[in-house]
């Protein structure tokens, strides 16, 4: 058998296969054309005044979304999702001087107990209730129940140990929003590439506010992270907000945490409805869920 016959055998099809690929091509041009036809027909979404102000943030299916499952890293367990911190028999406690075991007894982690009282114990200080979040792996639910009864109180001569404390651990350590490159590799376990990829991540969000944040460096490892946790600090002062009642769409779109969907129905709800009061009001476009409010709202300001 000749090499023509063997082409012949294997690269011809018969009228049946040719049917069925004459259809199959047909059908992946309908496909090509119905995509072709969404990504340049413009959305309504891209034109709100075509939209009714009193409706779009309510009822169009394209805008309204049921909350999703929070694929982050805040780790919550089903008890706090399920609102256990609002059965606790809360009362005003000092973050600067309060034990462990009322930690536990206020259902925080006996984990991040620990790591709270190691972390004062290692110079750190709260000066306001948002300084929680600086405590690795703190639950933000947790958080924002706890903080209607964090009192920072404190004597002038404790506040003088605590600052003096604090001065002396920050000379030891480095301040993960001003570091550079050079810094971070002085941390054990940290290499150029983490290095790197600390600060990008560090630029896009404006800031850190929580060591949690760093678990979405590309690879990061728990042992590196850790590593990065104690031999560091978070100045949180540094972290650039976003005025959600004068920004436009491309600093709220260009975030990590959130979408340019997110963003131009932000803008466009102010735009409707006025100015928003309070940063989470951003939860009434119903675009934006729990998870990703708990993730954006320390970059958010409405003045």
């Amino acid at each position: 058998m000749g090499w023509r016959q063997v082409l012949r055998n294997y690269f011809t099809f018969n009228r049946r296969e040719r049917r069925g690929v004459t259809l199959l091509l047909a059908v992946l041009g309908v496909l090509l054309c119905v995509q072709v036809w969404l990504r340049v027909t413009p959305s309504a979404l891209e034109n709100p005044d075509a939209l009714d102000p009193d409706l779009v943030f309510v009822e169009d299916p394209r805008v309204s979304r049921q909350p999703i499952a929070d694929t982050s890293n805040d780790r919550i367990s089903s008890a706090q999702k399920d609102g256990a911190f609002d059965a606790i028999d809360w009362s005003p406690f000092d973050p600067n001087t309060v034990t462990a075991e009322t930690l536990i007894e206020l259902g925080l982690d006996e984990r991040i107990a620990e790591r709270w009282v190691r972390f004062r114990e290692k110079g750190g200080s709260f000066s306001e209730a948002a300084d929680m979040y600086v405590v690795y792996g703190i639950d933000s639910s947790w958080v924002d129940a706890a903080a209607h009864y964090a009192i920072m109180e404190a004597s002038p001569v404790q506040a003088t140990q605590q600052k003096k404390r604090q001065e002396q651990a920050q000379q030891a350590r480095i301040d993960l929003n001003r570091a550079d490159t050079n810094a971070l590799m002085s941390i054990r376990g940290v290499g150029a590439f983490y290095a790197r990829e600390v600060v990008k991540l560090r630029d896009r969000l404006g800031g850190f506010f929580r060591f949690d944040q760093l678990m979405d460096v590309y690879r990061m490892r728990d042992e590196t992270l850790t590593s990065i946790a104690e031999n560091s600090f978070i100045d949180t002062t540094l972290v650039s907000k976003i005025d959600i009642n004068t920004c436009s769409v491309d600093p709220l779109g260009m975030h990590p945490y959130l979408t340019w969907k997110e963003a131009k129905v932000i803008v466009s709800y102010r735009q409707q409805h006025g100015r928003y009061a309070h940063p989470r009001e951003i939860k009434k476009t119903r675009v934006v869920t729990d998870s990703v409010y708990a993730k954006i709202a320390p970059y958010l300001i409405a003045r």
